[in-house]
Order: structure tokens, then sequence, then C-alpha cells
């Protein structure tokens, strides 16, 4: 039978007006979602998180002095 309609690429089209609805639309959640995140940043559970993030990122010191990380005793 074959395709009823050959035309049909499966998206539907939006008119311009829709695309610059949808372009504000995700100006605006990004603009809120920075404004969270500043009020986030400024909480004292905001600074510890960062703080915490910072403390993770370093590298840890390397003790090893040519013995192992565990000592297993017998007895």
């Amino acid at each position: 039978m074959g395709n009823m309609c050959a035309c049909w690429t499966g998206q539907p089209k939006e008119s311009p007006e829709e695309k610059a609805k949808m372009a504000e639309a995700q100006k605006k959640a990004g603009l809120a979602a920075q404004q969270r995140l500043e009020a986030f940043e400024k909480t004292p559970v905001g600074r510890a998180a960062k703080k915490a993030a910072a403390e993770a990122a370093k590298p840890a010191p390397v003790h090893s002095r040519g013995e192992p990380a565990l000592r297993w005793q017998i007895g």
C-alpha cells in the first residue's frame, strides 16, 4: 500500500512565534536557576557544600613509604 503521507518527517512544524516563546522560556529558566544557585551559595549549607566539594577535589596525600597500608597482626 505504501505510505499514506510520504511528506511526514515525524516532527511537527514549529512556527517562528513558538520558537521565540521556547527560547524566551529557556532564557527565563536559566536565569531562575542561576538565582537559585546564588541564593543557595549564600546559605550556611551552601557554603559547607562548596567547601566540601573543594576539599574532595584536592588530591589525597600519599603516605606510602614502602610500607603496606594495612598491617596485619597474628596472635
